[in-house]
């Protein structure tokens, strides 16, 4: 628990990807998504991006 003085921040950044013909495992999915999510933190954080 933080008191009254104390500010805690948080952010958030998501990268999407659908899943489709072109990916054909779990695994390549979730590094179709980590392109948009490393573009969304480079970008600004609390941002989402979406793979294209």
């Amino acid at each position: 628990m933080l008191s009254d003085s104390k500010k805690l921040t948080v952010t958030a950044s998501f990268g999407i990807a659908a899943m489709g013909p072109a990916i054909s495992s779990v695994e390549a999915w979730l590094a179709a998504a980590d392109k948009p999510l490393y573009a969304a933190k480079r970008l600004g954080r609390n941002r989402t991006e979406i793979a294209g």
